[in-house]
């Protein structure tokens, strides 16, 4: 499971998506299903998003339409209020076949501030983590310093963190950039920090990004 804004969704996210998929089929020897989520309002970051909910749940499916057995779930931009990973997790757990694993995949720059999560100690009864490394947290002894600072951390569950780092290069790539260089015209093809494939095309057809489009989802 792959939460995100996705406003709008980069080339970044599909590598880190299929990054995902590697590693958990090197520990488990099966093919997973990639579940992704565009996110509600987060109770962390408030409302952030320029597109609508329904732009954006748009954007994700043609951004990952290329990576095996993915699935955009609209969970949270269908629920009113704050979204909570757990309560997401918790109705993923519902539809999933028993005893299924879930993997939860988050940036480097959220698992600093993990343990501020909604039922965190819950949440991590039902699932593994995976993080992405994101500047300046780029590799595992980076990551987990990150996150030793909060001291909420036992070393046990630290070194299971370690494990659940991604390996892939890092990129600098984001959204908002990528909404900058939209608006002011400039390119968006820019390899690993570009828009995912198709994406641009989406834009330009629904004048993303030039003006503040309002939320019709």
């Amino acid at each position: 499971m792959m939460g995100g804004t996705f406003d709008p969704p980069h080339a970044w996210h599909v590598e880190i998506a299929n990054a995902a998929r590697r590693h958990v089929s090197r520990e488990t020897g099966d093919q997973p299903q990639l579940v992704v989520v565009p996110t509600g309002e987060s109770p962390l970051k408030g409302r952030t998003t320029d597109a609508g909910s329904a732009h954006r749940v748009a954007m994700a499916r043609i951004a990952f339409a290329g990576v095996p057995d993915a699935l955009v779930w609209c969970e949270e931009v269908g629920r009113p209020g704050l979204s909570f990973t757990f309560d997401t997790v918790a109705k993923l757990s519902e539809q999933v076949e028993p005893g299924c694993r879930i993997w939860l995949v988050i940036g480097a720059d959220q698992a600093s501030q993990f343990h501020k999560w909604h039922r965190v100690k819950e949440l991590l009864s039902r699932v593994q983590v995976l993080i992405a490394p994101r500047p300046p947290l780029t590799d595992p002894p980076a990551v987990i310093h990150s996150m030793r600072a909060s001291r909420a951390w036992s070393e046990a569950m630290l070194a299971r963190f370690g494990e659940g780092v991604l390996d892939l290069p890092v990129s600098e790539v984001s959204s908002t950039a990528l909404r900058g260089a939209v608006a002011a015209g400039m390119p968006t093809d820019l390899g690993a920090g570009s828009l995912a494939t198709g994406v641009d095309a989406y834009i330009k057809a629904a004048g993303l990004y030039s003006r503040r489009v309002a939320d019709n989802g």
